[in-house]
């Protein structure tokens, strides 16, 4: 087809019976701008038709990366509760360490004090008591120390107990 016919509406005629007529004036488009026209349609229908589905696949990802930011968060809630109970635990620990070592600290002070009492004593039965005395200081700072170490040693999750 060499021409394409286009028809411009004109204006009305009053016809017969009450009933108006469109006078119509014909014009010609050369097939080759009708055709250019025709592409330019058609390559904006075919990149509206890849937008929706560049949108679509878009969409889909959105999807699958709310899904994963809901996992993320579920994990990372997780991992919040447990160092907070790790947390929790450490307090815990801190403050036996602490009770035990003032409580250490006592006793070592008051067998000192034996001790030094036992040793400047005139009595020599007292004096002998003394080393006894030493012998239960040494022992009792030992356990003192391995009461600590397993309070600190870390558990397998790598938290403190």
């Amino acid at each position: 087809m060499s021409e394409v016919m286009r028809w411009n509406l004109k204006g009305f005629l009053p016809g017969v019976d009450g009933v108006c007529k469109a006078v119509m004036r014909p014009e010609v488009v050369l097939s080759l701008h009708y055709d250019a026209e025709r592409l330019r349609a058609d390559t904006a229908a075919a990149d509206a038709n890849e937008a929706e589905r560049n949108l679509a696949a878009l969409r889909e990802d959105l999807d699958e990366c709310d899904g994963e930011r809901h996992r993320l968060r579920d994990k990372l809630n997780s991992v919040e509760q447990r160092l907070a109970a790790a947390e929790q635990r450490n307090a815990t620990c801190n403050a036996e360490i602490v009770a035990m070592v003032e409580s250490a600290l006592r006793r070592s002070f008051s067998l000192g004090q034996v001790y030094w009492q036992q040793a400047d004593s005139d009595s020599t039965c007292q004096q002998n008591k003394s080393d006894q005395t030493m012998e239960v200081q040494a022992q009792h700072i030992l356990n003192v120390i391995k009461s600590i170490n397993d309070l600190t040693k870390p558990t397998e999750s790598g938290a403190s107990e």
